[in-house]
């Protein structure tokens, strides 16, 4: 894998599977892609990822830059844990070689990929971090942000409500400017 890539948005976005296939329920690709033509984001895609969604018959239609994570560039790196999934793993690796990119951020809902991005000083968010960030840089609107949280319920994803409603209230509180 390349380290050195050049990028248009502020802020790189490395995605796990479980978190694409929750955005695709959602319907809410669109905004990824707003995002990335105001170049305020680029999306990585790990090989793994890529794959897991191909096996699931799932396609992402965005622009985003494939990565492959392979034994090669893995070398040195021991602090992953292997036990992970397979989208899950090549998100964390591709951040932890790419750290040096202040702004990389890995989007995932899973517990144990967040702990470990955690205890690897990795930014991290979910679905719900997701949101946050896109309401924050006026990508999305406060009532589009709201509509997509009520949806949430209905999708793969198991969230607690009191979370639920926390970011709600979040969302319902931020400046619209």
């Amino acid at each position: 894998m390349r380290r050195s890539r050049s990028f248009k948005g502020s802020y790189l976005l490395v995605f796990d599977t479980s978190t694409l296939i929750i955005l695709m329920e959602l319907d809410i690709l669109d905004y990824l892609r707003k995002s990335i033509e105001r170049s305020l984001i680029d999306i990585v895609i790990p090989n793994g990822v890529r794959e897991e969604l191909r096996r699931g018959g799932r396609e992402l239609n965005l622009p985003y830059t494939d990565v492959d994570i392979n034994e090669k560039n893995l070398e040195g790196i021991n602090d992953i844990p292997r036990s992970l999934g397979r989208g899950e793993f090549g998100a964390i690796a591709t951040a932890y070689i790419w750290r040096e990119h202040s702004n990389i951020i890995v989007v995932s809902d899973d517990k144990k990929a967040r702990s470990t991005c955690e205890r690897l000083n990795l930014n991290c968010f979910g679905t719900l971090g997701l949101l946050e960030f896109l309401k924050k840089n006026r990508v999305i609107t406060k009532e589009e942000a709201i509509s997509v949280l009520n949806k949430i319920p209905e999708t793969s994803l198991y969230i607690k409500r009191d979370l639920l409603d926390m970011t709600r209230e979040k969302i319902l509180h931020q400046s619209d400017g």
